[in-house]
């Protein structure tokens, strides 16, 4: 969008500033021709200098349109106490002959730290809430952790494991149900396998507390 404007505000009729912006607010953007107002930096913000304290120290950056080099940035840093968040960011356009500059300026507060942010996290998020680990979760090393998701992993795979013998064995049952084999007594022998004592069907409720 920088790139298109910078390259068409002639054309489509957008007009240059005549003057240098006074304290200009965060959200405000401004196109000039730098050979009418060469001092379309002086805004009256206090930005960080150079180690030499007199020249503003900006950063260079080159981005790509369509994966090649087209427009030049530079951005300033506030140490303005009024606005210290207060960025700058110039935009030109690189390999051309045009003297129009993009200025737009912008707040970013500091990233917190990630100290700060893991105080932040509420533990439920991450571990179970059972007492022990509720009253450990500040004092856990990296072993600790590796441990538990491996535990905690190993079950997860034997639950599993555990819930597909039980619907084997429930298919069994239902399977064989018309097909006992008749023991010593007349009765049928014991079953085979230990789920089919267990299946979770038989600890269900059912309508009227009869096992029909």
């Amino acid at each position: 969008e920088v790139a298109f404007l910078l390259s068409h505000a002639t054309t489509n009729g957008y007009c240059t500033h005549t003057d240098p912006p006074h304290y200009p607010r965060p959200g405000d953007y401004f196109l000039f021709d730098k050979r009418a107002i060469p001092r379309f930096r002086k805004d009256g913000v206090l930005w960080k200098k150079k180690k030499d304290n007199r020249t503003v120290r900006e950063h260079h950056e080159k981005l790509k349109v369509d994966g090649v080099y087209t427009v030049n940035c530079t951005y300033a840093s506030s140490c303005d106490p009024e606005r210290p968040y207060l960025h700058r960011r110039v935009y030109n356009l690189l390999h051309s002959e045009s003297s129009l500059v993009f200025v737009h300026y912008f707040e970013s507060p500091p990233k917190i730290r990630s100290k700060e942010v893991k105080m932040e996290v509420n533990p439920s998020h991450v571990v179970p809430q059972d007492e022990d680990h509720l009253k450990s979760r500040y004092n856990e090393t990296e072993e600790d952790l590796d441990r538990r998701k491996k535990e905690k992993r190993r079950k997860g795979e034997g639950d599993r494991k555990r819930d597909r013998r039980e619907r084997d064995a429930h298919h069994h049952h239902h399977h064989h149900h018309h097909h006992h084999h008749i023991g010593e007594g007349g009765n049928p022998p014991p079953p085979s396998h230990p789920y089919d004592q267990q299946l979770p069907l038989n600890s269900l409720p059912r309508n009227g507390g009869s096992g029909g």
